[in-house]
């Protein structure tokens, strides 16, 4: 499935104004927007979701500092 996203992007990479900005983030942070961003969807097509999706101590711990372009993984 292509998204808008990705032809953006794309386009972007054609024309060669493609930017990625890397910086520290929190993957929980990132899990957790995307998770709400797609509990809408999901609730109108009536599935629920459930999280959050690590309840493992050490894994949000792990997951608390990465580098790199956040926007990628939305």
């Amino acid at each position: 499935m292509i998204y808008l996203k990705d032809l953006l992007d794309y386009a972007q990479m054609k024309n060669n104004s493609f930017s990625i900005v890397n910086e520290y983030f929190t993957l929980g942070k990132v899990i957790e927007e995307t998770f709400n961003l797609n509990k809408k969807f999901a609730n109108d097509k009536n599935i629920n979701l459930l999280g959050p999706l690590y309840n493992d101590k050490q894994d949000s711990v792990f997951f608390q500092r990465l580098y790199g372009d956040n926007r990628r993984y939305l």
